[in-house]
């Protein structure tokens, strides 16, 4: 009898959040959902992105839907979605597995971070993001454009297949090493001769690990049981226990991105002393310009 009377307590302690949740936000429409599973089984069958464009050709520009035990909210409307993004500074982002120490910082992005936290960040931040400072990449994002442009017009002047998907990865990466390290990686080149090539093609082999291990869809068991089951630290438990060989996978290349991406980082260093003390200065002043002014909205506005 007790044993019984256990778990209907878990189970309703499991099931209450959900149907909190439910109720709360019942006036916004959106597909139906099972309790813990949500709409996991239509997104496993069409893929995620398929399954919101259906979603949105049925239910608008904002619906909601079930991503397991987590709703979201979407919305396809872009002036809506910058506002939100603009006035939400505390977001519920279910958060990836902790699956070694390493992953704590995973915990401190502009992304998932809170109150003042994500203030300070985001006045850190907002100058590399103003119109001024893009247009000076705009060179360099132009020219990856037209090296990708290129590759696909002589892969079609061949005949041969390409995949589209791949091609896009590689000009991204690409764009990020031309604009944040400075570093021409030569992966629309599909050249790894150089130092600086084998280190795209290492960032880019751990950058397609990463999506393909950590998908719900097509990655770990442990990743589809973290959006059901409310307990994370139980399942990130078991997965760093008795990890399979997507999560082993997923560890290796999660340490590859941060190792290469912290030796790019210091060799700029290096390269540019002066630009790096600027930059270290700038950031604390902003950081602390960004706390006081924190302190003074959250004093001032109700969030």
């Amino acid at each position: 009898m007790l044993a019984l009377l256990v778990i209907v307590l878990a189970v309703v302690a499991c099931l209450s959040p959900w149907l909190k949740n439910r109720w709360q936000y019942r006036h916004i429409p959106g597909p139906f959902a099972l309790p813990l599973i949500g709409n996991l089984v239509p997104i496993m069958r069409m893929g995620l992105h398929e399954y919101m464009m259906q979603c949105r050709l049925r239910y608008g520009t904002v619906f909601k839907l079930y991503l397991g035990k987590s709703m979201l909210l979407v919305t396809a409307d872009p002036d809506l979605a910058r506002k939100l993004n603009y006035r939400m500074i505390n977001r519920v982002i279910q958060g990836q597995l902790q699956l070694n120490d390493d992953d704590k910082i995973n915990s401190q992005g502009l992304v998932v971070a809170r109150d003042d936290s994500w203030r300070m960040l985001r006045l850190a931040w907002q100058p590399t993001f103003q119109s001024g400072s893009l247009e000076g990449y705009a060179d360099l994002m132009d020219s990856s454009a037209q090296q990708l442009a290129q590759h696909l017009r002589q892969t079609a002047d061949s005949g041969e297949p390409v995949d589209i998907w791949r091609e896009l990865g590689r000009m991204t990466l690409h764009v990020v090493g031309s604009t944040a390290y400075g570093v021409d990686f030569h992966t629309l080149e599909h050249d790894s001769s150089s130092g600086a090539a084998a280190e795209g093609v290492e960032l880019m082999n751990a950058c397609q690990t990463v999506f393909a291990a950590g998908s719900i869809t097509r990655g770990s068991i442990y990743i589809l049981l973290n959006t059901i089951i409310p307990l994370p630290q139980l399942v990130g438990w078991a997965a760093r226990t008795m990890p399979d060989k997507r999560i082993i996978k997923l560890i290796q290349a999660r340490r590859t991105i941060r190792a290469v991406s912290m030796d790019l980082i210091n060799k700029w260093r290096a390269a540019h002393p002066a630009a790096d003390a600027a930059a270290a200065n700038g950031t604390a002043n902003g950081l602390a310009t960004g706390t006081a002014h924190g302190v003074a909205a959250s004093t001032e506005t109700p969030m």
